[in-house]
């Protein structure tokens, strides 16, 4: 289903059989590769990370997959590629995602871009300040 957010459609779909919400998706995770902001934006799924000022845009597929665009600097045209994030069943409130990426959109995928969601800190503020330039923010090409 979807849910009216402060005149913002928010699509509030359950993601396959994870027994996760699209809504709940937004929020701050932390893996190997270091820290990423979640964020619902409009209809899509916005998110920050850590490496070369980092941003993804994606949406959610009918069979729950997390599919977005990754870009990063110098150049978000060269840097960037598909990705792909697949979300564990929720158990004790805590969030899992699987992720692969790969460069552009035939490389080979690359598997390991994994997180789980963080609930005793803060998102540190280089993350969050990037949403205040939409224009880091590149959808699939």
């Amino acid at each position: 289903g979807a849910a009216i957010d402060g005149g913002v459609v928010v699509i509030d779909d359950m993601l396959g059989d994870s027994g996760v919400k699209a809504t709940d998706l937004s929020g701050f995770y932390s893996g190997f590769w270091g820290d990423m902001v979640l964020r619902n934006v409009n209809a899509e799924i916005w998110g920050a990370y850590a490496s070369n000022d980092g941003t993804i845009v994606g949406n959610i597929t009918d069979e729950g997959v997390f599919t977005c665009w990754w870009s990063e600097t110098p150049s978000r045209s060269l840097y960037a590629g598909e990705a792909e994030f697949r979300w564990s069943p929720m158990s004790a409130d805590v969030i899992s995602l699987r992720g692969r990426w790969r460069w552009g959109s035939d490389g080979d995928w690359i598997e390991g871009w994994d997180f789980e969601r963080v609930t005793g800190r803060q998102a540190p503020r280089e993350l969050t300040d990037r949403f205040d330039t939409p224009s880091n923010f590149r959808p699939h090409p």
